[in-house]
C-alpha cells in the first residue's frame, strides 16, 4: 500500500478486479472444449463382416442400432481396408 490506510468497507476504486473475468473466461473455455468433442464427421461405410473384425479386435467405441441400420465410432481413425 501506497502509505495511505483505507477505511472498513471501502472498495479499491480505479483498479479492476480481474478474477471474475479469468472465471468466466476458463469456464467458457470449458464449456467449448466440452461440447466441441470430436470434430471429425466423415462417415465409411463397411460391409457388416468388417464392422465385425473391427469390434472383435477392440477398435470400436460406440455402437448405435437404429432399425436395420448400425452406426457405431472408432476409437480411432480408420480407413476402410486397415482394419
Amino acid at each position: 500500500m501506497n502509505g495511505q490506510m483505507k477505511r472498513p468497507g471501502q472498495k479499491n476504486v480505479g483498479k479492476p478486479n480481474w478474477m471474475p473475468i479469468l472465471w468466466v473466461a476458463l469456464m467458457m473455455m470449458l464449456f467449448f472444449s466440452f461440447f466441441r468433442g470430436n470434430t471429425s464427421s466423415e462417415v465409411l461405410n463397411i460391409s457388416y463382416s468388417d464392422f465385425r473384425k473391427y469390434v472383435n479386435d477392440g477398435q470400436v467405441a460406440q455402437v448405435t442400432f437404429e432399425g436395420d441400420q448400425l452406426t457405431g465410432q472408432f476409437k480411432k481413425p480408420v480407413k476402410k481396408g486397415t482394419g
